[in-house]
């Protein structure tokens, strides 16, 4: 199961009338109970659970063209090591 399919899952439960302990107990551990008490608050606070994406740069260097210019400069017959196609490509 998704996150999301058991956001969903506890929304549903608690909507039921379904007290924390026994989403828990339904749920067999896949989430700690503190975990479901703080979508709970969360519910009850704005109406659903809104996660916000953990804090961290973003990734520019893992790019679909990166990967490609890469594996093209991987490919070639000349050998050359990942150090140098890094600075060749200036990532």
């Amino acid at each position: 199961m998704k996150s999301k399919d058991i956001q969903k899952v506890v929304k549903t439960k608690y909507g039921n009338g379904d007290g924390p302990m026994k989403i828990y107990r339904d749920l067999a551990g896949v989430v700690s109970l503190k975990t479901i008490k703080l979508w709970i608050k969360m519910i009850n606070n704005t109406g659903s659970i809104n996660l916000s994406p953990p804090p961290d740069r973003p990734r520019i260097a893992r790019t679909k063209a990166n990967i490609l210019k890469a594996k093209w400069g991987l490919n070639r017959k000349k050998q050359v090591s990942k150090r140098k196609l890094t600075v060749e490509m200036n990532i």
